[in-house]
């Protein structure tokens, strides 16, 4: 089954070796697929998936169990510390490969630049840890990597 997938927005971070690959996040019970040519970042507990560029990114972190819940009041509350004019335009509950999950994308204007962002929560096989993505980029930079987006979140599986 496909996963839905809301209007997305750039998180940037440093990226790993360039090789596509599967990452397996064991605190969630997932694996994480990249998209072809991105590169996947480890970082203690966050998981960074990047185009070559660095332009769009998503940064994968656990959080505890029942935040799928909460998903769009914490999100709203998380990024308007950050993103001014921060707005909400879309809220829609799906499903990834058989797991529930929420999708909150918006737009803002993050350092004076206009931005698109997105917030996914999807509750994992882990019985004490949901799995949040965030992803935040300039409008023009998501447009061209949007279907690079959707691969990504569609390739999210359970894992035992």
């Amino acid at each position: 089954m496909k996963a839905r997938i809301a209007p997305i927005g750039v998180v940037m971070l440093a990226v790993a070796p360039a090789f596509a690959g599967v990452t397996t996040y064991p605190a969630a019970k997932v694996s994480i697929e990249e998209p072809p040519g991105w590169k996947t970042t480890i970082r203690g507990d966050q998981v960074t998936v990047a185009d070559a560029q660095q332009d769009v990114a998503a940064s994968f972190v656990v959080v505890p169990a029942g935040a799928i819940d909460a998903a769009s009041r914490a999100a709203g509350r998380s990024l308007a510390t950050t993103i001014t004019n921060i707005a909400v335009q879309d809220d829609q509950k799906g499903n990834v490969n058989g797991m529930k999950a929420e999708f909150i994308s918006g737009d803002g204007r993050l350092n004076g630049t206009n931005i698109d962002w997105m917030v996914a929560i999807i509750d994992t096989p882990a019985t004490d840890k949901d799995l949040m993505a965030i992803v935040i980029a300039e409008d023009a930079k998501l447009a061209r990597r949007k279907p690079e987006v959707r691969f990504l979140f569609q390739h999210i599986r359970p894992v035992p």
